[in-house]
């Protein structure tokens, strides 16, 4: 299996977090055959997808708007239909454990650790033009330091 390492260091600085449009991994990790698995948590705000996610042995079907959160470690394939519009935010669970001064925040978390809850996240009217906002606020952040290679 193929696993996806976070690269600490793409901008110079080392940082724990990163975000960029979906369109820049279509052709990497979205458009891989193999079973692949990451290292990093992954929050995906598809403005526009079509297709499904094999997440270990349940196939989670996509379509439309959609907001989804992959914990690291988890092997997935991805079967898209088209291009997927969108943006993505990665991060370590140092990042998080660090901004927040909790290192069991994450474990807290209702999702991680129950296999019953759904992958996608539940969004209500507007959410996502408020998601993706933010994460294009992040892309420009992070995009303001100075890159030494771009590497997913």
């Amino acid at each position: 299996m193929i696993r996806l390492d976070f690269y600490k260091n793409k901008y110079g600085k080392e940082l724990l977090m990163d975000c960029f449009n979906v369109a820049e991994i279509a052709h990497r990790s979205l458009s891989l055959q193999e079973l692949h698995a990451t290292s990093f948590y992954e929050m995906f705000f598809f403005k526009e997808i079509a297709g499904h996610i094999l997440l270990e042995d349940t196939k989670l079907e996509l379509a439309g708007q959609v907001a989804l959160l992959l914990p690291p470690a988890q092997p997935r394939q991805w079967h898209l239909q088209g291009s997927a519009e969108g943006m993505v935010v990665i991060f370590e669970g140092e990042f998080i454990e660090t901004f927040l001064k909790d290192n069991l925040f994450l474990n807290r978390l209702y999702y991680f650790g129950n296999y019953d809850a759904p992958a996608t996240l539940p969004l209500g009217n507007g959410d996502l033009d408020t998601l993706l906002g933010l994460s294009k606020h992040i892309d420009q952040k992070l995009t303001c330091l100075p890159p030494t290679a771009i590497i997913y």
